[in-house]
This record gives structure tokens, C-alpha cells and sequence, in this order.
């Protein structure tokens, strides 16, 4: 079988300048081709060449993110404790603005920013590529598989892996839709996430298409109570989705385009290992329902060095975690490049695994179809982890669901 590795770090500017048909296929001349599986190690595991200005400017960008957000939480604590409501008052309304103004939104990501160098520095700060096997045009495989969920894991401390597939699969000509939570459009600097074709799939997208989702005697007080008891207990076999968040998925895939998913979410980030990779999705199975009641493909993927940029401390016993995920937002201290909020400069490589073709059910999906289509879920990205971990270069790191 063929294995095929597309390394978006040997992007240009004038490849970026082409009109969209043009650029995607001199994006696919970038792939590159082998049969055997250990020649792949020369092609996804090595840092890919930046000059030492190109580096400073990633740095100097995505301290822009993260640091700047930690400043502000710094700065309103000092206002506090200094006693001082001058500047508490004007650090509020610079934090209002700053989450209220407007900014342009699109699915397919806004043309300026998808040509612009940002997304260069970024491609090669991170050494990015994608790797499949079987068909070499991508196009032609998820043209191929119809509307589906790409169910991508790992979370890590911050999704940069799955971030960046939204960009580069638009970059394609791919119809393609990168979902988040939705306090990522709502926080300061980090809501410009959204012009990469990052959309909110969550409870702010309420309207009436999708009400007949949402069963009328679960309306107002009684509903948000629902949906916040589904996400919070240990005990529900469907965690993952809301129903106000499925709403919004099915809108997509509906429009016949291809949904990422990051299914272990905020719990990802608290079970971030040195030692071995760790994920919180054995009984995660909302994806797996959601399929088999729609005939949706999932589309496993695993993404190797997406827990590795940042380093975090947290409680073993799950204080930080259960505010987090209360909160919405991580709550815990991170560091990376010089202990500061700079993601250390990590290869990652997305690596798409066997497509698993789901057949809608008739009538209602009961929880041992589900529990099993999970169970093949949960298989396929053991067995894409297993059969490319070597070529990474992680022979000795293992991979455990929880």
C-alpha cells in the first residue's frame, strides 16, 4: 500500500498567491510518495528548516495569543490587589472590546488570512504535515466518503494540530468545517482563531431550523439544567455533544462537508502525560450515536506531538479539571519555550486512518450498536497510532484510552 506524506512547511508565498483551483494542485505536487512504511521516518519526523527571523516572528505571533492573555489576568489581578479601579475599570472595557468586536466569520476560512505568511510561519514553526495511505489524492477520498466527522485525537494542552488541518484542508478546495468550543469566539486575541474556519459548535447557535432537535418540553431553564447535567455526569454513555451542539454539526454535514471533532476536549487537557499518551474517550460514544442515527463517516485521526508544545501541572485528583470543565476554559498553569506560555517548537503530523463507512440505523440506535461501532472507533486509532509511531519516532511511547 502506498503511504502518502503532504508537508505544508514546504509551502511558499507564491503557492499561497495562486487562485484557489491552481494552488491546490501545486499543493498536491508537495506530496510525496512510498510504498514502505519505514522509509516514512525521513518524511514526518524532522524539524523542517526556518531561519532564525522566521522563528522570532512565530514566537513573537503566538506569544501574542497566549501571552497576552495571561498579561491581562496578571494586570487585573495587580488592579485589584493595588486597589486601583481606574485601571481595573479600564482593563475591563479594553477586555469588553476586545471579546465584542466585530471580526469577520467564515466556514471556509477568509481568503487574506489563508494567503497570508502567518499560516507559513506556523506550517513550519510546527514542521506540519499530513499522512495517509491508499489514494494519493486526498480530494478524490473525501469526495469519495460523502459528508463525515473527522473524530481527531489527541486534545493536548492546546489543539495546534487540529487547528492547523482546517487551513490546510481548505487550502485543497476541500469543504471543510473545524468545530470548538464556544468560548473560543469569545475570548480576547484567541476568537481570531475563528478566520481560519474555526465555527462554535455549541449553544449559541439557536434558531429554528434546528428546533425539532430539541424536544419542547426541554425548552428555557429546564433545557440549559439538561444539557448541563449531560456534560458534567460521569455516569452518561453520551458526554461529548449537546444537543444544541449536534444541532449545529448535522447543519454542516447536511451542506455535504466534512466536520472535525476534538472528542476529548477539556478533559484532554488534564490527562497530558510525558511518559505516554493518554486520552479520556472509552466511554465517550457521542460521535459513534451520531453517526449511526444520521450515516455519517467517521473519519479517525491521530495527530502525533499535539500533547508535547506545552508542559502543565495539574492535581491528581481532578480539582482543576472539574472547574475547567465548568468553566468551559483551562484553568491550570502552562509553560513551554523559557517556562513562558511560548508552545515549545514541536514536529506534529496528522495521520488520517481507515475511514469507517456507517449505514444509518433504522428506528431508534440502541447503546450496543453504538457501544460497538465506539469499539471500532477506539480500534482504528490504536492501529494508526501503532503502525505509525515508529516512523515518528515514538517506538517506545504507547497509547491508553480511559
Amino acid at each position: 500500500m502506498q503511504h502518502h506524506v503532504l508537508d505544508l512547511s514546504l509551502l511558499t508565498s507564491d503557492i499561497l498567491q495562486l487562485p484557489a483551483t491552481a494552488r491546490a494542485e501545486a499543493i498536491m505536487g508537495l506530496i510525496q510518495s512510498t510504498a514502505h512504511r519505514h522509509e516514512l521516518r525521513g518524511l514526518m519526523s524532522h524539524e523542517a528548516p526556518m531561519s532564525a527571523l522566521e522563528e522570532l516572528a512565530a514566537v513573537l505571533l503566538l506569544a501574542s495569543g497566549g501571552g497576552v492573555l495571561f498579561l491581562v489576568v496578571g494586570v487585573v489581578l495587580f488592579a485589584i490587589l493595588a486597589g486601583s479601579w481606574a485601571l481595573l475599570a479600564t482593563v475591563c472595557a479594553l477586555l469588553v472590546g476586545l471579546a465584542t468586536h466585530p471580526i469577520p466569520l467564515s466556514t471556509t476560512g477568509i481568503p487574506s488570512v489563508l494567503r497570508s505568511r502567518v499560516l507559513l510561519l506556523l506550517f513550519r514553526y510546527f514542521s506540519y504535515r499530513i499522512v495517509w495511505s491508499g489514494e494519493r489524492d486526498v480530494r478524490k477520498r473525501a469526495e469519495t466518503s460523502g459528508a463525515s466527522l473527522a473524530y481527531a485525537i489527541p486534545h493536548g494542552v492546546f489543539p495546534f494540530g487540529n487547528l492547523l488541518a482546517v487551513p490546510a484542508i481548505h487550502l485543497l478546495n476541500i469543504k471543510f468545517v473545524g468545530t470548538a468550543a464556544d468560548v473560543v469566539a469569545k475570548l480576547p486575541v484567541m476568537r481570531w482563531l475563528t478566520c481560519l474556519g474555526v465555527v462554535s459548535a455549541s449553544k449559541e447557535r439557536r434558531c429554528r431550523r434546528h428546533a425539532a432537535f430539541v424536544p419542547r418540553r426541554l425548552s428555557g431553564p429546564v433545557l440549559s439544567a439538561f444539557l448541563t447535567l449531560r456534560a458534567t455526569s460521569s455516569k452518561s454513555r453520551f458526554p461529548p455533544t449537546d444537543v444544541m451542539a449536534q444541532a449545529s454539526i448535522l447543519k454542516y454535514l447536511r451542506q455535504g462537508a466534512h466536520v472535525g471533532l476534538v472528542p476529548d476536549g477539556i478533559a484532554g487537557i488534564f490527562y497530558t502525560r510525558e511518559d505516554k499518551e493518554v486520552v479520556p474517550i472509552k466511554f465517550r460514544m457521542g460521535a459513534a450515536k451520531l453517526a449511526l442515527e444520521n450515516g455519517v463517516t467517521l473519519q479517525p485521526a491521530y495527530i502525533f506531538g499535539n500533547t508535547l508544545p506545552f508542559r502543565i501541572w495539574y492535581d491528581r485528583e481532578g480539582r482543576l479539571m472539574s472547574l475547567s470543565r465548568k468553566c468551559r476554559i483551562m484553568l491550570a498553569p502552562i509553560w513551554g519555550r523559557w517556562g513562558l506560555p511560548v508552545p515549545l517548537r514541536i514536529p506534529i503530523t496528522f495521520v488520517l486512518g481507515d475511514e469507517l463507512l456507517v449505514q444509518k440505523a433504522e428506528g431508534v440506535v440502541d447503546d450496543v450498536a453504538v457501544g460497538q461501532l465506539h469499539s471500532e472507533l477506539l480500534d482504528s486509532l490504536q492501529h494508526t497510532f501503532s503502525s505509525f509511531s515508529d516512523a515518528y519516532g515514538w517506538s517506545d511511547r504507547r497509547l491508553e484510552f480511559v
